[in-house]
């Protein structure tokens, strides 16, 4: 089974409340399913910065979530004058 599949299995048995069997996927997933973390990148003046979501290594890491914030910022009052 691929991972998706044992996350919609998961989250079937929680909708019908199979706690036990929503556990039991779970934990199978966690100990048999190995996954690559995902990463991001911004282009900044033909410059690719990449970065991981809890990968601090990248030096401009505090701008990068800088210019995120305000990103976040302007989608919401975006959404909230439509």
């Amino acid at each position: 089974m691929r991972c998706a599949t044992h996350v919609q299995l998961a989250n079937l048995y929680a909708t019908v409340r199979f706690w036990d069997q929503a556990a039991r996927v779970r934990k199978l997933m966690k100990d048999r399913i190995k996954t690559n973390p995902g990463c991001s990148w911004i282009e900044n003046k033909n410059e690719v910065y990449r970065f991981r979501a809890i990968d601090w290594s990248n030096t401009r890491a505090s701008e990068i979530l800088n210019v995120l914030d305000r990103l976040v910022d302007h989608m919401i009052i975006f959404w909230t004058r439509t």
